[in-house]
């Protein structure tokens, strides 16, 4: 009884049913014993305790493969909400800054890509007259705007603040442009139902094959700002610019 005591608090919870078990085995084992050499007449209770001891086995596995299941299923959201918030921004849900940047110099290893860069015009009048919250109704309503203006596989991101970028895999200047028109047009027809309509200055730049990811998007952020100081609500290419090459 003192060893069975003393072995009975040192083991954990989880394990003691099997020690219980297996002391209650060995007893019934030798009234087995006990009871074949004396002659007695009882029923062999020795296969009665290798099932408790396979049913008791099969149900602490059991359990702890669910609670190990359910444990790595918690890890795997975890991990898959921390990888979101990575690549997604929170208020427009389109690609990160980071991420965006990795998808240029990914795509700039094997192919040549197309960088249009969007600065809105007078968003700062936004936020001074509505409040930040009208503020964040225009960006969502651009981010959507973007989006259904781009094609399937283009990635489109949030730079900083009201600016934006979209990366055209594979793409001339040229079809750099229609899209660049694309999203002007569509910035043009959205209704906030104020005396107040968004547009944008966008800077477009042909990135090539191997060129750092960094000066690509620098360039088209350039050329937004030409665009911008040339009037606002206009696009800008490599073309059209006025600045040195």
């Amino acid at each position: 009884a003192y060893v069975y005591s003393q072995a009975r608090g040192s083991i954990k919870p989880q394990a003691r049913r099997f020690v219980m078990a297996g002391f209650a085995a060995i007893l019934v084992f030798s009234l087995d014993i006990t009871a074949a050499t004396r002659g007695w007449n009882l029923p062999p209770l020795s296969w009665l305790s290798t099932v408790a001891l396979m049913y008791i086995f099969m149900r602490d596995t059991t359990e702890n493969y669910r609670a190990t299941l359910r444990a790595w299923r918690e890890i795997s959201s975890e991990r898959d909400e921390l990888y979101q918030r990575f690549i997604r921004d929170p208020l427009t849900g389109l690609a990160t800054r980071t991420h965006g940047i990795e998808a240029l110099e990914k795509a700039l290893k094997t192919h040549a890509a197309c960088v249009v860069f969007l600065d809105l015009d007078g968003f700062k009048i936004w936020n001074d007259r509505f409040g930040h919250a009208a503020g964040d109704r225009v960006l969502t309503e651009v981010a959507n705007a973007i989006r259904h203006s781009v094609r399937v596989g283009d990635v489109c991101a949030r730079y900083a603040g009201d600016e934006f970028f979209i990366i055209l895999q594979d793409t001339k200047l040229s079809a750099g442009l229609e899209i660049a028109n694309a999203i002007q047009d569509a910035l043009a027809q959205i209704d906030f139902q104020v005396d107040l309509r968004i547009s944008g200055s966008i800077g477009v730049t042909a990135g090539r094959v191997a060129e750092n990811a960094d000066l690509v998007i620098n360039r088209a952020d350039k050329l937004a700002y030409e665009a911008k100081h040339g009037g606002k609500n206009r696009v800008v290419s490599d073309a059209s610019s006025n600045l040195a090459a």
